[in-house]
C-alpha cells in the first residue's frame, strides 16, 4: 500500500478559526504586554496593513521592531485581534 501525500489545502489537514476585531474607538485596548494582530492605518493616505504587535499600557508597540507605531511612520491603530493559535493549536497538538 502507498501512502499518498494531502495538499495543504485538503479538507481532512486544512484548520479554519475566526478573527474578531476590536475597534480600539469602542473596545479599548487589550491587556498590556499580550501580542495581538493590529490593523493599523496610514495617516496620510489611510492605506491599512495587518501586523503583530501589542499595547505597552501606554503605547501601541511594533512586534518587528519594539519601537512605537507613531515613531515608525504616520500611522495609528484603527483595531486588535487576539493573536490566532495556529493550526497545530486548532488540532490539539501540544506546543
Amino acid at each position: 500500500m502507498t501512502a499518498t501525500a494531502q495538499p495543504a489545502d485538503s479538507p481532512r489537514t486544512a484548520a479554519m478559526e475566526m478573527i474578531v476585531w476590536r475597534p480600539v474607538s469602542a473596545h479599548g485596548t487589550p491587556d498590556a504586554d499580550i501580542s495581538c494582530l493590529l490593523e493599523v492605518q496610514n495617516t496620510d493616505d489611510g492605506s491599512v496593513r495587518v501586523q503583530m504587535g501589542w499595547w505597552s499600557g501606554e503605547h501601541w508597540i511594533e512586534d518587528a521592531s519594539g519601537d512605537r507605531i507613531e515613531r515608525i511612520g504616520p500611522y495609528r491603530v484603527v483595531a486588535w485581534a487576539d493573536e490566532p493559535a495556529g493550526s497545530l493549536a486548532m488540532a490539539g497538538v501540544p506546543a
